[in-house]
């Protein structure tokens, strides 16, 4: 069975297929649950631990869950058309989100990242203190 950790700081956990919130109906999300998106999809989450990082131990997968400058010091180039975990603002709705570029313009050094949301197609950039989350 795959448990789909999310961390307090994204507030809520996503769909790992469309990006989507998942309603959280427990009063104990630090144990497993289940849990299905407004498209259907159904699996199972939980609220990870926030003082220690729980590594992926699936078999060539890394997990990530830090700032996005971080992430792109870490992986670089190999970002690019991997999905990304990202954070609610203004009116984007956070959530999957696919990674178009690394510093998208060199008048913003600022932004380290152009991405897709997933579900909603928006285009936006990634500013480098932006909490971010994924696994490749």
């Amino acid at each position: 069975m795959t448990i789909y950790t999310y961390t307090p700081d994204l507030m809520r956990p996503l769909c790992p297929i469309c990006g989507a919130p998942v309603p959280q109906d427990t009063d104990t999300p630090e144990t497993p649950w289940q849990g299905t998106c407004p498209a259907g999809h159904s699996h199972t989450f939980q609220l990870e631990d926030d003082e220690q990082e729980q590594p992926d131990d699936r078999p060539g997968v890394s997990a990530f869950s830090g700032s996005a400058g971080e992430l792109v010091s870490a992986y670089g180039a190999r970002l690019v058309g991997q999905r990304i975990d990202t954070a609610r603002k203004a009116t984007y709705p956070g959530g999957v989100a696919e990674v178009l570029q690394l510093t998208p313009d060199a008048n913003a050094p600022e932004i380290c990242l152009q991405v897709r949301h997933c579900a909603t197609g928006e285009v936006i950039g990634i500013f480098q203190d932006e909490r971010v989350r994924t696994a490749f």
